[in-house]
C-alpha cells in the first residue's frame, strides 16, 4: 500500500523568496530495540497521530543498521540515508552504503555510497543538496571535522570546506535553518565540555564555516531540526551519560538561544523531525531512550508557540538510535 507524502511549502519567515518544503509524514528506520539490532521501518503521519510498518531496510549480510542520519526531501517525498553503522554477525562497522526511500511507492534504491562511511553526523538538505557534517571515523573511533556535499540530482559527493572543530554525536536530522547548515553540541576528540556547547554555520554559497552563539547547555545525542528560521534542540545527555530533558531554541536573526519548556523525562538517541500537521510545522521526536539501555515508545510534538509538547501515538516497538 502507497504511502504517500503531501508536499507543504512554507515561505521563510523573513518574507523572502525562499521557499521551504515540510513533510506531513517522517519515519523511524533500524536502531536497536529490546529485541537487538534490526531493520524496522515505520511511517508516521502527523495529520493523524498513526503509524504504519512499511517496507523494511535491508542489506544482505547485514542483521541491523543504527547510528544513521535520515533526512526527508519534503518537496519530492523522498528520504535519504546516507552512511551509518552496519550489523554483521557479532560486529559493528561503519559503512558508505546509502540509500532513498520513496514514500508514495513504499520502496528503497540503494544510491552512489558515502565513501567517507559517516556515523553519527549532522545531515542537513539545502535545495538540492545534502550536507555530511563529522562523526566517528572507522579508524580507531577518531572524530572528524570533514564535510560533503551529496548532489542529489548527480548522485555524487564532493568535499566542502572542514568545520572548525572535529566532532561527533551532534544533534542531527536537518539542521537547516534560513539555507544555512548549523552542526550544534557533540564530544569533541578532546572530551572538552567547551567543544561540546560550541555552534558552527556553513553557508552554501560561500562554502564557508563560521562560529555562532554557544549552546546554553552542552550536550551530545539529542534531537535538533529546524522550523523556518529557528532552530530547536531537545534532550540529549552528557559525558558522564546523564540523560537531558531541556529544550532550546536558536533563532537565526538574533543569534540568540533560548531554554524552552523541558521534557517530561530525560531522553537520548531519538529520532526527530520537523512534520507538518494539518498547516502547522511542530517538532517531532520519537522513540529513543530514558537511561543508557533503556528504549521507550514515546512520541511528542513540540509547539513553540504554546512552548508546550503534545504526546502522540506510541511507536509500536520502542527503539533507539544508538545501542
Amino acid at each position: 500500500m502507497p504511502l504517500g507524502l503531501e508536499k507543504v511549502a512554507l515561505m521563510a519567515a523573513s518574507g523572502g523568496a525562499e521557499e521551504t518544503y515540510v513533510p506531513t509524514k517522517d519515519h523511524t528506520v533500524g536502531g536497536y530495540s529490546d529485541s537487538g539490532y534490526n531493520f524496522v521501518n515505520t511511517v508516521f503521519t502527523a495529520s493523524s497521530n498513526s503509524w504504519a510498518t512499511a517496507t523494511a531496510y535491508s542489506e544482505a549480510g547485514w542483521t541491523g543498521f543504527f547510528d544513521h542520519t535520515l533526512i526527508v526531501d519534503g518537496q519530492n517525498g523522498i528520504s535519504y540515508q546516507l552512511g551509518g553503522r552496519k550489523r554483521e554477525s557479532s560486529s559493528n562497522g561503519n559503512t558508505g552504503t546509502s540509500k532513498k526511500y520513496v514514500f508514495d511507492t513504499d520502496t528503497w534504491s540503494s544510491i552512489t555510497a558515502a565513501s567517507a562511511k559517516p556515523r553519527l553526523q549532522t545531515n542537513a538538505i539545502v535545495e538540492d543538496k545534502i550536507y555530511i557534517c563529522s562523526g566517528w571515523q572507522e579508524v580507531a573511533e577518531t572524530l572528524n571535522a570533514a564535510v560533503y556535499e551529496y548532489d542529489i540530482a548527480g548522485n555524487s559527493y564532493s568535499a566542502k570546506t572542514s568545520m572548525t572543530f572535529a566532532r561527533g554525536g551532534c544533534n542531527n536530522f536537518g539542521t537547516q535553518v534560513g539555507g544555512k547548515v548549523y552542526v550544534t553540541g557533540g564530544v569533541s576528540s578532546t572530551g572538552s565540555d567547551a567543544s561540546q556547547s560550541k555552534v558552527e554555520e556553513y553557508t552554501q554559497s560561500t562554502n564557508a564555516w563560521s562560529t555562532k552563539t554557544s549552546i546554553t547547555n552542552y550536550f551530545i545525542w539529542g534531537g535538533g531540526n529546524a522550523i523556518e528560521e529557528q532552530l530547536f534542540c531537545h534532550g540529549g545527555r552528557n559525558n558522564s551519560g546523564g540523560q537531558f530533558d531541556t529544550t532550546y531554541r536558536y533563532t537565526q536573526a538574533t543569534d540568540t538561544w533560548a531554554t524552552r519548556t523541558a521534557f517530561s523525562t530525560a531522553l537520548q538517541n531519538c529520532w526527530s523531525y520537523a512534520v507538518n500537521n494539518s498547516g502547522t510545522t511542530y517538532s517531532y521526536i520519537h522513540g529513543g531512550s530514558t537511561s543508557a539501555a533503556s528504549n521507550t515508545t514515546t512520541n511528542w510534538y513540540y509547539n513553540d508557540a504554546g512552548d508546550s509538547y503534545t504526546s502522540q501515538s506510541a511507536m509500536t516497538t520502542g527503539r533507539r538510535l544508538d545501542p
